[in-house]
């Protein structure tokens, strides 16, 4: 027997990983966007922790290197922080990845790094995420299950 139920199901189970493929890449390629601004500018998402000072051995360092010394963009010579990769990972969604440094950068977002300042890279939290970027991800989402993209 067809029901109603079984329809629905055929219909929207084939749309459900695309649907979770395009809104989770829509969020994580727009957050990392919005991760390398942030850092550029010394801050996190909305009001997630972001200590922008450096110690004054840093500064002394980052001078002797010919780096600025006024806020902490977490970029040196190599600016490892704008090499990531975006990729969806079937089943769990899309992963922001550092190509190198991933360590170094997971320690300044929870204070492990040296100094213990916190400098969150991510949002810390959902209600950090900005509502634009929650906006295109449901956008996305609601396109492909109503059966528009």
């Amino acid at each position: 027997m067809n029901t109603l139920g079984k329809q629905f199901a055929d219909i929207i189970k084939p749309r459900v990983e695309v649907a979770m493929e395009r809104g989770s890449d829509k969020i994580a390629n727009a957050i990392d966007v919005q991760m390398k601004n942030n850092s550029l500018q010394g801050h996190g998402f909305k009001t997630d922790l972001y200590d922008n000072q450096y110690e004054t051995s840093t500064i002394k360092e980052r001078k002797r290197l010919g780096l600025q010394t006024g806020t902490v963009t977490l970029r040196r010579t190599n600016s490892r922080i704008e090499k990531t990769n975006v990729k969806y990972k079937k089943g769990t969604g899309t992963v922001i990845e550092f190509i190198e440094g991933g360590t170094i950068f997971k320690y300044h977002h929870t204070g492990e790094a040296r100094g213990g300042k916190i400098r969150s890279i991510f949002p810390q939290a959902p209600e950090s995420v900005p509502d634009a970027i929650i906006e295109d991800a449901k956008t996305a989402v609601w396109e492909v299950l109503s059966g528009g993209k």
